[in-house]
């Protein structure tokens, strides 16, 4: 049995309707502008407020503190309509959000909660960059189906942007002189002031959880517990709440592939290596140097070649800026100009750089195995990284996706050997019925990123990514010692580490692996929704390819890693059209 982040709720509507005024705001116009003062009340006037889309706002007010009229000459916007409503009224989803933004008053010495522009984020002095360029905050969110979530956000400097245009329609913050509290500002004539926007090269992070000890505060799941005991103190008489549970049908935590490198550096033994510095300039020279070497201590055979250009029929390691790098700056884009029909691994300077100067073994190790998927896709039509034989399957193993308006599909025989298939969502058809049935339901279902599972015998599922996740017990932020022992992982993380099947096969999920667990965990481990369009749910089957730990590097993935291929064709697809 595993906790989620999806709750139970049950709302006391005559106590909240007897406490709280509650107001519907809704404009003609395309959004309700950021400018509206109903965005910018004095502290304690309004408690919160929320939006449902960018043309319908709700406020949540203390009992004829602010009546209707009043509110309407605040507002003083004749595009801006003014109903009065019940909480009854009122999406479930957004009640919740109403009383969870309305602890934007609450401060402490180490953390502050702040309700900007109908959104809530905790801030900490510890998350701002000592230069004050920027900091780090925790967004704390419900979706409609009741899904609490957590992610971090980057607060950075307006005056940082000032040359891009549209920075001017950002909301605007400056912090409160009492403590790390932010509030609105119009003026835009002091240096102190933060847009949410995240900044070149640098992403905010703060891990889903952690088990050290001087860790064990500060992570998403922490704060996330922090808040909704809180919201129980606070609002015990007009909400209660509590966390959804979920069946674990079938736990693997073994990797199935523990022997890929070996696979990987006999396969990019065989083919001729290029390595191509893109940067111009000398700037990264001796990055560049490292890498070479690198290369070649790892194959271990000479026949590394080094030239200024790809060179077809031949694997090219490209030394280049990421593609974030060339937006930024509207410089010539190179990757637009790849020819994909030959292999192309490029090894971004801003990712990379200085892991490869560091000797990481790791970032060596994933520049060939994705040498050797490339070649898998262009040249051998085989799977290499993996014994797919071993899986014993009789029929042959299907995988599609569509995007943008175009279906891509993988299918792979019982000997590991495959074939590559795409189509525009027109009036063609493949060759395979199957392939076809597959196709009309991404042709009905186009663009909601959906993964096709299919197998020749006629079954047809598909797998979403929800926003539902497991969650460590709470009871684990109370232990005097943090073990990672199996009946500790058990006890406290149960649907957090290794790969679980629920209930009847409707989900699944794959957390990080629990033999030998690092102590932090970065991301949360979504369930992924498993449905059946045709024959039998079959995910259970090929489940165990989420164990294969060479799409991310000695990691579980988060779908069957014959996706990593499609995905992989896909991007070779869009480069040639």
């Amino acid at each position: 049995m595993a906790i989620c982040n999806q709750l139970n709720v049950k709302f006391n509507r005559q106590e909240i309707d007897n406490t709280f005024d509650f107001y519907l705001i809704n404009t003609t116009e395309k959004y309700i502008p950021f400018g509206a003062k109903c965005l910018d009340f004095e502290t304690g006037k309004i408690e919160s407020l929320a939006f449902e889309n960018g043309k319908s706002l709700y406020i949540m007010l203390k009992k004829e503190i602010l009546s209707k009229m009043d509110l309407v000459k605040q507002l003083d916007n004749e595009k801006l309509y003014v109903k009065r409503i019940n909480s009854s009224e009122i999406p479930n989803y957004i009640l919740f959000r109403l009383f969870l933004y309305s602890l934007n008053n609450f401060n402490s010495e180490n953390l502050s909660f702040n309700n900007l522009t109908g959104k809530f984020y905790i801030c900490k002095p510890e998350w701002m960059k000592k230069n004050r360029s920027s900091f780090t905050a925790l967004g704390i969110n419900v979706d409609a189906d009741m899904n609490i979530l957590v992610e971090a956000a980057t607060f950075a400097k307006y005056s940082l942007f000032k040359k891009n245009k549209k920075i001017n329609e950002y909301p605007k913050y400056i912090f409160s002189n009492k403590n790390c509290s932010l509030k609105r500002v119009f003026d835009i004539t002091s240096d102190d002031i933060y847009i949410k926007k995240g900044i070149y090269n640098k992403k905010a992070e703060v891990p889903f959880f952690t088990m050290s000890r001087e860790d064990l505060k500060n992570n998403k799941v922490y704060y996330l517990y922090y808040v909704l005991r809180l919201l129980k103190s606070k609002y015990g008489k007009q909400i209660e709440f509590s966390f959804d549970t979920i069946e674990i049908a079938k736990t693997i935590g073994v990797e199935r592939d523990k022997k890929f490198m070996n696979y990987a550096l006999q396969e990019i033994k065989g083919m001729e290596i290029n390595l191509v510095n893109v940067i111009d300039g000398t700037e990264y020279e001796e990055e560049f140097d490292a890498l070479i070497d690198k290369i070649q201590e790892a194959i271990g055979v000479c026949g590394i070649n080094t030239s200024k250009n790809i060179e077809k029929g031949k694997a090219n390691i490209l030394l280049i800026h990421n593609k974030e790098y060339y937006e930024q700056l509207e410089y010539p884009d190179p990757y637009k100009n790849f020819e994909r029909s030959t292999i192309i691994q490029c090894v971004t300077v801003e990712d990379s750089a200085e892991k490869i100067i560091n000797d990481n073994e790791a970032i060596i190790n994933t520049i060939i195995k994705e040498v050797v998927i490339k070649n898998d896709i262009l040249n051998k039509k085989d799977i290499s990284l993996d014994n797919w034989a071993s899986y014993g399957f009789t029929c042959d193993w299907i995988f599609g996706k569509e995007k943008d308006g175009k279906h891509y599909f993988i299918v792979i025989h019982p000997n590991g050997s495959f074939e590559l298939y795409n189509k525009l969502d027109d009036f063609s058809s493949f060759d395979i019925d199957i392939l076809n049935e597959c196709s009309d339901y991404l042709t009905d279902n186009k663009g909601k990123e959906k993964t096709i599972i299919a197998s020749t015998d006629g079954n047809i599922n598909v797998i979403t990514r929800t926003n539902r996740y497991p969650l460590p017990e709470e009871e684990i932020f109370e232990q005097e010692i943090i073990s990672r022992s199996k009946e500790a992982r058990d006890r406290f993380l149960s649907g957090i580490v290794d790969i679980n099947l629920y209930e009847d096969g409707s989900y699944y999920s794959a957390g990080i692996k629990g033999s030998g667990m690092n102590t932090k965990i970065i991301r949360a481990p979504h369930l992924y929704k498993v449905e059946v369009v045709s024959g039998k749910n079959i995910i259970e089957n090929i489940l165990s390819t989420l164990s294969a730990t060479f799409v991310k590097y000695k990691s579980f993935t988060v779908l069957p890693y014959p996706v990593k291929y499609l995905n992989e064709y896909i991007l070779m697809i869009e480069s040639l059209s």
